[in-house]
């Protein structure tokens, strides 16, 4: 009974480095030449899987390929200044959030000069920021959105499918 419930342990830890840890079972691959308009990673995951059982087939012993994830490269060219400014919005109010607790503890002066390093460029009330956040978040959906027309990201036509092999 003692060498079943050590058994048991061993594959749970197995599972759990497999989990924690990237190994020879887990692959990408990239992926060129897709068309541009395709941009749902629903279907693009599904179309890899179909692709890798095609290729590989149901053969007795070959538990086969499982998709992951796909990773979809987007142009955005087009819109990069916006996608700059949205990025560093974000990133400065991430230092303001975390101000106070970078700050606590510290002797006055060094809380002072860690202070002076957080300055943000922009003089946002709460009520401003939150505008902001509202505005850049309704961009990034339309960006991104199925219906969203003209203003609607294209990719590259290349994408990251992440797979594992059972």
């Amino acid at each position: 009974l003692a060498s079943l419930w050590h058994g048991r342990r061993q594959l749970d830890a197995a599972k759990d480095y497999d989990a924690r840890n990237r190994t020879m079972a887990d692959y990408a691959l990239r992926a060129s030449g897709l068309k541009p308009r395709l941009t749902d990673e629903r279907e693009l995951k599904q179309a890899f899987e179909d692709a890798f059982k095609e290729a590989i087939g149901d053969t007795p012993g070959n538990k086969g390929f499982e998709v992951v994830g796909v990773s979809i490269c987007y142009n955005y060219r087009h819109v990069w200044s916006d996608v700059n400014q949205m990025t560093d919005r974000l990133m400065e109010r991430v230092e303001l959030e975390h101000q106070d607790e970078t700050t606590a503890g510290l002797p006055r002066g060094q809380e002072v000069a860690a202070q002076i390093s957080f300055e943000h460029t922009t003089a946002w009330d709460e009520d401003g920021q939150q505008e902001q956040i509202a505005k850049d978040r309704a961009q990034a959906q339309r960006w991104f959105a199925d219906d969203g027309g003209d203003e609607k990201l294209n990719s590259t036509g290349e994408a990251f499918v992440v797979f594992r092999h059972h």
